[in-house]
């Protein structure tokens, strides 16, 4: 009864790391993909603002 009790733990226990795992691993892939998509905006409004800068540049 005991080892069956110390078993269930056990793998209650594996389980719950292997959540916590699961969790770190999507909040990570999360925080990786907005500061992909943030990078792509800031490089993309560069490009936008200094195109920009050069028409008027050569316009006037």
């Amino acid at each position: 009864m005991a080892e069956e009790a110390r078993r269930r733990a056990v793998s209650r226990c594996y389980s719950s790391d292997s959540l916590l795992a699961a969790v770190f691993l999507a909040t990570f892939f999360l925080v990786a993909f907005f500061f992909v998509v943030f990078f792509l905006a800031a490089v993309f409004l560069a490009a936008v603002f200094l195109a920009a800068v050069f028409l008027v540049a050569f316009f006037l």
